[in-house]
C-alpha cells in the first residue's frame, strides 16, 4: 500500500510539472531582490509570471495601490476568505539573509492582524511523515513547493514583539514583528534577519542547504475587514 501511495504522488507530481505554466523566477541583482515597490498601476490582475496568488485577489478593493501618508503603498483588505500574494524567488538564506519592508497597520479584532508578510523556504526539512505532509500541502497550492513557511505578524500587544506566537507547527510558525494598538495608523520600518529567525524555529535544520522560494503577503480569514498598508519589501544581504 505504502509503494502505491508513493507512486501515486510521484505521478502527480509529474502531471503537474508537465501542466504547469512557465514562471519567472527572481535572483539577486548586486546582493538584493526588490520584492515590491509598489510601482504605479500595479494590479493583481495584471501581475507578471513573477508573482504566485491565491484567494480572491481580483475582489473590489482587497488589493488597491495608493498613497498613504506620502508614501506609495500597497493598500490590503481581509476579508472571510483568505488570501496569498507572493513573489517567487531563488535565494540562499544565509546568503541574502535581510528582509526590510514597511508597514502601516489599521485597527484589528483577534490577538493578531490578519494580513502580514510570509517567507517560503525549501531545502532542510527532514525526510519522513513531516517531508511528506509538507509535499502534500504544497500540490493543494499555487505556490512552489516550500517545505517551511514563516508568517511576520503584528500583534495586538506591544509587548510580544520578538517572540513566536506559536510553536505548535512543525513546517510553519508565526513570528511576531511588531504590534500594539497605539502603534497602529502609522509608517514603521522593519528589518528581520531571517537566518536567525529560521535557527531559533527550525534549530534541527542545515541553513547551508536552505533556499528562499517566495516572499510576499498572506491573508487570514477574518470576520471584521481590517487593512493594512505595505511598501518597499526588499531581499538584501
Amino acid at each position: 500500500m505504502r509503494a502505491n501511495s508513493n507512486r501515486v504522488l510521484a505521478l502527480a507530481i509529474v502531471l503537474l510539472a508537465g501542466c504547469a505554466v512557465p514562471r519567472a523566477v527572481l535572483e539577486p541583482v548586486g546582493g538584493q531582490i526588490r520584492i515590491l515597490a509598489p510601482a504605479p498601476g500595479f494590479s493583481p490582475a495584471t501581475l507578471s509570471r513573477s508573482w504566485a496568488t491565491e484567494g480572491r485577489l481580483d475582489k473590489p478593493g482587497r488589493a488597491v495601490v495608493v498613497d498613504k501618508d506620502g508614501v506609495p503603498a500597497l493598500r490590503l483588505t481581509s476579508g472571510s476568505d483568505g488570501f496569498v500574494l507572493a513573489r517567487l524567488t531563488r535565494a540562499r538564506l544565509l546568503a541574502t539573509p535581510y528582509l526590510s519592508w514597511a508597514w502601516n497597520m489599521g485597527r484589528h479584532g483577534g490577538t493578531s492582524h490578519p494580513v502580514g508578510l510570509v517567507v517560503g523556504f525549501n531545502g532542510a526539512a527532514p525526510h519522513g511523515a513531516d517531508g511528506d505532509g509538507a509535499m502534500r500541502g504544497w500540490l493543494a497550492t499555487a505556490l512552489p513547493r516550500h517545505d517551511r513557511r514563516l508568517d511576520l505578524v503584528w500583534h495586538a500587544t506591544a509587548l510580544k514583539r520578538g517572540s513566536f506566537e506559536d510553536r505548535a507547527g512543525q513546517t510553519g510558525h508565526h513570528y511576531i514583528q511588531r504590534g500594539g494598538r497605539e502603534n497602529t495608523a502609522s509608517w514603521w520600518l522593519e528589518t528581520a534577519d531571517l537566518a536567525d529567525l529560521y535557527a531559533r524555529a527550525w534549530p534541527d535544520d542545515d541553513q547551508g542547504r536552505v533556499g528562499i522560494v517566495f516572499i510576499g503577503i498572506a491573508a487570514q480569514p477574518a470576520a471584521t475587514p481590517a487593512q493594512a498598508h505595505v511598501s518597499g519589501i526588499l531581499l538584501s544581504r
